[in-house]
């Protein structure tokens, strides 16, 4: 049988992705006939049951033509992200018909090619708008060319998952009038930016933000001869290595914001995690109103003043009106000494009536209290299928019904009545701050010392490290990204890490099968329905010692209990954002033990925020 030509092959698979196109435009134009419905039944406009049962129908229909169940899910996820994106747009436009614009004068930090100019113009691409730029040189000026009309938004950016919060946002946002209109997240992958004819070697200089400078430290630890020159921005950054045309300099940047600049990548992705997203705010001189259809989030600061309790006492309050606090954050304030104000993110609406509710207790328990905006929530969570219907028929046979009770480690055993208490480090090969957390966690009597980030498999540094922890009866656990490191790894150290996202490997699934070693399976809450799928492909290749880590900002006490129903094997939590804020991460950690969960793990990274003697007294109890 005679092949056709490759030209006729590739013209019919251009073909076919453009009727995709097609078709998938007119999937989204039906969706604002779902929008309308909703707006008159004012249902929400998730409807995650129905949204399941649509999965399940597909990956049974895309099995029988021999699509494999993980691939027609993460399709089809994207899609209805894409349809719940659509529809809340539309029914916010209508509900606030002055934002409805054709074009945005945008203020946001640096010029083209800035992270914020990116998040700037996708927000636009996402309203069919066009943007007219306003490149700022300070956060301050973004609020000044808002606030004198000069521009009709401007976008902060908040947080990073790397570097975490950017306290000058959270200041300028404490004098200003505006509101927060919105919010919007994008993923930053950063590289090291040159001239077209520059080399990795020759680089002596690297321009770049401090926040992308931070977030790449690890990198720049592995180059100590760079010499870092700071920039107000990253596009900043770009524009000097462009203006200098020295091939001897270099800018962090995104590739996208290079292609501006006329730079090439020299290294990509140099984040020192291999998820990095930044949150930003949109500020307006109109707040919102949010048609109670659209998930929303409601950002306040509060003064509580110096009396012993108060803070916890404003979180009681949302706790008793079933209000999820996303994010605390505290900021000094300026000309009281020692008093601080606290920045509180939380679900829910201004409209209903629990919020009204509970923002009137708090009002009557604070010093002060300032709502600084009402807006529709930007994440999107996908829609997950558990692990028996993710799995193949295959894969299904190979299944190990009998789940592991405990996991054996060098020094102890997780699970079977054993509380596991694990203490992270996640900031690089630093031999001087690992002996120092390995100390901290003999102090407080934890049993292992996980290394999160991707490791070196220099001997002499792990032997240095075992020395280190073997008369503490510490377990000390590397992470690995690919199956090469599993095998480098093995004899150094007393248990393995990995990322759920490198699980799509099967190479490396191998290899964790195969190990002698207990495995820790990182995952967030939202994906942790395809991480039970690997860990059972796992399972099935031999190794039974896994270990699933779910990383929570909220403690989703219905998903948790659901999840510890579906998983094949023990699991520990590792709070974040707010559960592991200094004020409230031991008594998370007690609440982690009372949910029946198998093991807690602590950040040290941020070890100085907290009230040792608690988390240390905390920690001992749990044990």
């Amino acid at each position: 049988m005679s092949q056709p030509p490759l030209d006729t092959t590739r013209k019919a698979i251009t073909e076919l992705d453009e009727q995709l196109l097609s078709l998938l435009a007119k999937r989204r134009n039906l969706s604002v006939n779902v929008a309308l419905s909703k707006e008159q039944t004012l249902k929400p406009i998730r409807d995650v049951e129905r949204e399941q049962q649509l999965l399940a129908r597909l990956t049974k229909i895309g099995n029988e033509m021999g699509l494999e169940a993980h691939y027609v899910t993460k399709v089809f996820q994207g899609i209805i992200e894409d349809s719940v994106r659509y529809q809340q747009n539309f029914l916010s436009s209508r509900a606030n018909p002055e934002l409805g614009q054709d074009h945005y004068r945008i203020a946001f930090l640096g010029t083209k090619g800035s992270y914020s100019h990116i998040a700037s113009s996708l927000y636009c691409q996402a309203r069919q708008a066009q943007m007219l730029e306003l490149g700022c040189a300070s956060f301050s000026e973004i609020i000044d060319k808002v606030e004198s009309s000069q521009a009709d938004l401007g976008f902060l950016p908040v947080e990073n998952t790397s570097s975490g919060s950017i306290n000058e946002v959270y200041d300028v946002l404490q004098h200003t009038s505006l509101a927060i209109i919105g919010e919007t997240q994008i993923d930053v992958d950063h590289c090291l930016l040159g001239l077209a004819e520059a080399d990795l070697d020759k680089v002596t200089t690297v321009y770049g933000h401090s926040q992308p400078i931070s977030q790449t430290s690890l990198f720049l630890k592995q180059h100590p001869h760079l010499k870092i020159e700071y920039c107000a921005s990253s596009a900043d950054a770009m524009q000097a290595v462009q203006r200098l045309q020295d091939p001897s300099i270099a800018a962090i940047g995104s590739e996208l914001g290079g292609i501006h600049y006329g730079l090439k990548p020299l290294q990509n992705k140099i984040s020192n995690q291999s998820l990095n997203q930044s949150r930003f705010v949109i500020v307006a001189r109109q707040s919102v109103s949010v048609p109670l259809q659209i998930p929303a989030k409601t950002t306040l600061i509060i003064a509580t003043g110096q009396k012993a309790g108060a803070l916890v006492d404003v979180l009681s309050v949302f706790k008793s009106h079933n209000i999820n606090m996303t994010k605390l954050e505290s900021r000094p304030i300026q000309g009281n000494p020692w008093e601080e104000m606290f920045y509180i993110d939380v679900e829910g609406n201004l409209q209903q009536d629990k919020m009204q509710s509970a923002l009137s207790e708090v009002a009557a328990i604070t010093r002060f209290i300032k709502i600084l905006g009402c807006y529709p929530t930007d994440k999107v969570s996908p829609t997950e299928l558990d692990a028996a219907q993710l799995l193949s028929k295959e894969d299904s046979r190979e299944f190990l019904i009998e789940r592991p009770t405990s996991v054996n480690f060098a020094k102890g055993t997780l699970g079977d009545g054993n509380y596991f208490a694990v203490f992270t480090h996640s900031q690089g090969m630093n031999l001087a701050q690992i002996n120092l957390d390995c100390q901290a966690s003999k102090d407080v009597a934890v049993d292992a010392l996980l290394l999160s980030y991707p490791q070196s498999q220099d001997e002499a540094l792990f032997d240095h490290i075992n020395k280190t922890s073997k008369d503490m009866r510490l377990n000390v656990i590397a992470e690995a990204q690919s199956a090469t490191q599993v095998q480098a790894l093995l004899s150094l150290v007393s248990g393995l890490s990995v990322n759920a996202q490198h699980l799509v490997h099967q190479e490396l699934i191998d290899a964790l099968g195969h190990a002698h070693k207990p495995v820790i399976v990182r995952s967030s809450l939202d994906a942790a329905a395809v991480s039970v799928a690997q860990i059972t492909k796992i399972l099935a290749k031999g190794n039974q010692q896994l270990v699933l880590l779910i990383e929570c900002d909220v403690l989703d006490i219905v998903k948790l209990q659901q999840l510890k129903a579906d998983c094949p094997c023990a699991i520990i939590i590792e709070p974040s954002g707010t559960l592991a804020h200094p004020a409230i991460a031991s008594q998370t950690a007690i609440a982690i033990k009372a949910l029946g969960f198998a093991g807690v793990s602590l950040s040290l990274d941020n070890k100085d925020g907290f009230d040792g003697d608690s988390l240390a007294a905390s920690v001992r109890e749990l044990l």
